[in-house]
């Protein structure tokens, strides 16, 4: 495959998601549902989350995905927890080493993209709002 010469071409992937909430809703269906498909595809998956809820809950009941919870990030802007999750979250992308970082909601991609400049990781953000929207617009390494 293209892209991944260092890997045969079955070989598994490392796949992060990141959302900021576990209420229930369509963002948070769909992550689960990659997480499923992924895992149903050999993948190794990576699930973290800012909160408790409804999806944390259902992607606990996956068998062997990877579930981190990050009470740092949160929706609203707090220059404090926004500064902790960026380095709390770069720790991870970096002990974890993902081959792909899939940021879900407007906040998870901000904090992702903050915390993952320099480390030459394929990003992926999924938004349906019009700030993530704009994101997408600014390439990543």
């Amino acid at each position: 495959m293209k892209g991944r010469s260092n890997r045969g071409e079955h070989s598994k992937m490392k796949i992060l998601y990141c959302i900021t909430s576990s209420s229930w809703g369509g963002a948070q269906l769909h992550v689960l549902e990659l997480c499923a498909d992924q895992l149903a595809r050999g993948n190794e998956v990576t699930f973290i989350v800012g909160n408790k809820g409804p999806l944390l809950d259902k992607v606990k009941q996956l068998k062997g995905v990877k579930v981190i919870l990050l009470p740092s990030l949160v929706r609203e802007i707090s220059p404090t927890n926004d500064i902790k999750a960026i380095v709390e979250l770069r720790k991870i992308i970096k002990s974890e080493s993902p081959d792909i970082v899939h940021l879900h909601s407007s906040k998870a991609g901000v904090i992702g993209r903050l915390s993952s400049i320099g480390l030459r990781k394929k990003l992926r953000l999924s938004s349906q709002s019009m700030a993530g929207r704009l994101l997408m617009v600014f390439p990543h390494d």
